[in-house]
C-alpha cells in the first residue's frame, strides 16, 4: 500500500483526536452485549507488500525467529496465495476482506473513475479524505459485515479497511505525525498495542469470530528504498520481535482450550524500479483524446466514444511500439483482446455459469471455467487469464489496460514497486496455524483465504484443532 502523504493526512487524523490503547477493546466490549460469543477466533495478520522474496530472505538468515516458531516453518518453507489483477492494495485487500474477485466487489484499482461517465472523478482510495469513499463502496460487501449480519463479532485494525466492522482502529493526531515524519515503526507498534489491548482486557471466550491486523511498514520502506533494501529486511526483524508478545497471548489462549486459527498474508509482492515512464505526458503528446488513470505499473484508458474498435487497436499496436509497454489489453463486447511483444490473443466470454462466476470463457478456441484456463506464465504471467477476465467484468471497467514491462513505472519516483502481472508481484506468503490447505498443490486465490470464516464449509482450508 503506498499512501499519499502530505500535511492533511495530520489534520485528518487530527480531527478524531487522541485516544488510548484501551478504546478498541473498551468500544468492542460494549457492543459485545448485542452479538453471539465465538466458539473460535480466526485472526489475519496482513503485511502490506511482504513479497515472498522479503519472507525467505529473512527466513533464511534466521531474522525471524518469532514468525518461525509460532507457524512452525520447518526447513523455512511457507506456503503460497495469488493475488488479484491489478496486485495492488485497495483491490487485493478489498478481495481478501470481502471473499470476493475483482468482478463482484467492482473496486478495480487503487485509483478509480466514478460518477457521470461524462464527467467523472478520479477517487485517490490512498488518499485520507477517501477513507470513507472506500468503506461506502465495499459496505455490505465484507466479512465484517456479514459476521455482523449472523450477530457474530470482529474487529478491524486497520486505518482504511473496517466497514462492518463490530469495533475498529481509531484514527489519532500520534499516528498522523507518524506518518509524516515516515515513522512506520511506531504505526505498526500502536496497531499490534491495541491488538494486545483487545486480547488481555477481554477473556480468550470474549475474544471476536475474527480480527483483521493489517501492518503497512514494510510497504513504505519498499516503496522508498526497494523491496530488497537492507532497511526494509531490517524491519521484518523489528516487527517480528514486536509480534512476540501477541504470539504469547493467543499461544496461552489455545493451551486453556480457546480454538484459535492464525494467517498471515500479503496483499501484493514487490519489484524492483529500474527505470521511470511518464505515460500521462506521452498520451498528452501522442493522443490527448484518450483519457487515463495512470497507478503505478499499469493504466486504465478510456478512448472516445466515436472511435472504431479498429481506431482502438491501431493506437495500441502503436503505444507498444513507441513506449515501455509490455502489453495491452481491450474489451471489445464480449471478447478481450490481448497484445503484447510475443503474443496476440483473444478471449471471449461465455454465458456458461463456473463455480465463482457468472462465466466461462473461450481461450485459445477452448471453452473453459478461467481458473482452469493453462496459465501460460512465461507469456502472461501467472494467473493471468482468471485475473484479467474477473477485472473487465466488473461493472466499472475501463476501455483498456496497458502494463509497463518488469522493472518499469509509469507515473512515480519510487524505487520499488507493484500493480503489474509478473509472478514477484502476483504471490503473497501464506502462513497458517491450527489450519493447513485443503488441496496444496493449488495456489489459493487471496480471495477465498477466509471463505471459511462465516460458512458452514472449511474449504479451502482444514482446521486443526
Amino acid at each position: 500500500m503506498h499512501f499519499r502523504i502530505q500535511s492533511l493526512v495530520a489534520f485528518t487524523f487530527f480531527l478524531s483526536a487522541c485516544v488510548s490503547t484501551f478504546t478498541v477493546s473498551d468500544n468492542y466490549e460494549a457492543k459485545m452485549g448485542h452479538t453471539t460469543p465465538a466458539k473460535r477466533t480466526v485472526i489475519l495478520f496482513l503485511i502490506d507488500g511482504l513479497a515472498p522474496e522479503i519472507l525467505s530472505n529473512q527466513l533464511e538468515q534466521n531474522k525471524l525467529p518469532e514468525l518461525q516458531k509460532f507457524f512452525a516453518l520447518e526447513q523455512n518453507k511457507f506456503a503460497t496465495a495469488r493475488t488479484v489483477f491489478p496486485s495492488l492494495t485497495y483491490p487485493s485487500i478489498t478481495s481478501v476482506l470481502t471473499a470476493m474477485p475483482v468482478f463482484a466487489h467492482g473496486l478495480t484499482g487503487n485509483k478509480m473513475r466514478v460518477g457521470n461517465d461524462n464527467d467523472p472523478d478520479v477517487v485517490d482510495f490512498a488518499s485520507p479524505l477517501s477513507i470513507t469513499k472506500v468503506n461506502d463502496l465495499i459496505k455490505g460487501k465484507t466479512l465484517f459485515a456479514r459476521l455482523t449480519a449472523q450477530r457474530r463479532q470482529s474487529v478491524s485494525l486497520a486505518h482504511y479497511f473496517y466497514a462492518g466492522a463490530t469495533s475498529s482502529i481509531p484514527l489519532d493526531l500520534d499516528s498522523g505525525i507518524a506518518y509524516l515524519d515516515s515513522n512506520y515503526t511506531y504505526v505498526d507498534t500502536k496497531i499490534l498495542n491495541f491488538f494486545e489491548a483487545l486480547l488481555t482486557e477481554n477473556t480468550p471466550e470474549q475474544w471476536p469470530e475474527f480480527i483483521f491486523v493489517h501492518l503497512t511498514g514494510v510497504d513504505f520502506l519498499a516503496h522508498e528504498l526497494g523491496p530488497m533494501a537492507s532497511v526494509t529486511l531490517d524491519y521484518m526483524h523489528i516487527l517480528d520481535n514486536k509480534l512476540k508478545a501477541v504470539f504469547a497471548h493467543i499461544r496461552k489462549a489455545e493451551m486453556n482450550g480457546k480454538r484459535v486459527v492464525t494467517l498471515l498474508t500479503a496483499d501484493h509482492g514487490f519489484m524492483t524500479v529500474k527505470q521511470q515512464f511518464d505515460f500521462t505526458n506521452y498520451l498528452n503528446n501522442t493522443a490527448p483524446t484518450v483519457k487515463t488513470v495512470v497507478d503505478t505499473r499499469f493504466a486504465e484508458l478510456y478512448f472516445p466514444k466515436n472511435w472504431s474498435g479498429f481506431e482502438r487497436q491501431t493506437f495500441l499496436e502503436r503505444l507498444l511500439k513507441e513506449s515501455p509497454v509490455d502489453m495491452s489489453v481491450q474489451r471489445l463486447d464480449n471478447d478481450l483482446w490481448l497484445n503484447g511483444p510475443s503474443v496476440q490473443t483473444k478471449i471471449s466470454y461465455v454465458g456458461t455459469r463456473c463455480p465463482g462466476t457468472p462465466y466461462a470463457v473461450n481461450f485459445n478456441g477452448n471453452v473453459t471455467c478461467p481458473e482452469d484456463c493453462p496459465s501460460h506464465p512465461e507469456i502472461y504471467g501467472p494467473f493471468f487469464v482468471p485475473n484479467i477476465a474477473s477485472f473487465f467484468f466488473a461493472d466499472k471497467h475501463p476501455d483498456a489496460v496497458v502494463i509497463a514491462k518488469p522493472g518499469t513505472i509509469l507515473n512515480t519516483q519510487n524505487k520499488g514497486e507493484h500493480g503489474g502481472a509478473t509472478a514477484q508481484e502476483v504471490f503473497v506468503p501464506l502462513l497458517m496455524r491450527n489450519a493447513t490447505l485443503s488441496h496444496p498443490e493449488r495456489t489459493l486465490p487471496s480471495y477465498e483465504i477466509l471463505r471459511f470464516v462465516d460458512r458452514t464449509s472449511e474449504y479451502p482450508v482444514k482446521l486443526g484443532p
